[in-house]
């Protein structure tokens, strides 16, 4: 009687050992669970957040590469039409000053102006006046009567060369060793920088800058 009260006091310590043993490693095997289930969230969070990084760094970098690329092309068209309407104002520059050479009136007035200006640039007495052909065929009948509306101790001589051009002249000393360049071609040439500084400042100086109107800021 004695080994059967024993044996079942064993067994039943036995199966209350097993119990709690079991309801130990079940509770540590659910802490271990949740333990590995946070720490694969957080890892997964962090993967995230470096994948997420990883393309908005990428995304930032083809964003960037595309605003270079469209304000190089803006520059660009910037540029072309910056010398597109420099080129526009010097056709406007030449049709007038063509027009002006159909008024022979106002063209002759013109001349003795631009004669005037070039006697303060050569100090020789003597000098030498070359017109284009059709000038030349206009102006040499009445020269001594345009000589003397000057008004001038200078002896201006009237070339029989000619220069291919608009109108103007180009005036020499008598040796030909000084040369002041007033043919209309010549005036715009010199004129071309101020005429490029004029459109700029008066058209693109309104511009936003490229850079900060494409990206907003």
């Amino acid at each position: 009687m004695t080994n059967e009260i024993n044996i079942d006091d064993l067994e039943k310590a036995l199966l209350e050992r097993a119990t709690a043993l079991s309801k130990e490693y079940s509770e540590r095997a659910k802490r271990s669970y949740d333990h590995y289930i946070e720490d694969e969230n957080k890892r997964l969070r962090l993967r995230e957040e470096r994948e997420v990084m990883a393309a908005k760094m990428q995304a930032d970098q083809v964003y960037r590469r595309m605003v270079q690329t469209e304000e190089l092309q803006s520059i660009k068209r910037v540029d072309q039409l910056r010398w597109q309407l420099m080129h526009k104002v010097i056709d406007d520059v030449q049709l007038h000053l063509k027009s002006m050479t159909e008024d022979r009136k106002r063209y002759l007035e013109l001349i003795k102006q631009l004669l005037l200006q070039s006697f303060n640039l050569i100090s020789e007495k003597k000098v030498v006046v070359e017109f284009n052909s059709n000038d030349y065929q206009w102006l040499k009948n009445q020269w001594q009567e345009i000589i003397k509306s000057l008004n001038t101790n200078k002896s201006i001589e009237l070339s029989l060369e000619h220069f291919d051009g608009m109108g103007g002249f180009i005036i020499y000393d008598h040796e030909y060793k000084i040369r002041v360049n007033y043919t209309f071609e010549g005036l715009i040439e010199r004129q071309s920088d101020d005429i490029n500084q004029i459109i700029a400042e008066n058209l693109f100086a309104e511009l936003t800058p490229v850079r900060s109107n494409i990206n907003g800021r």
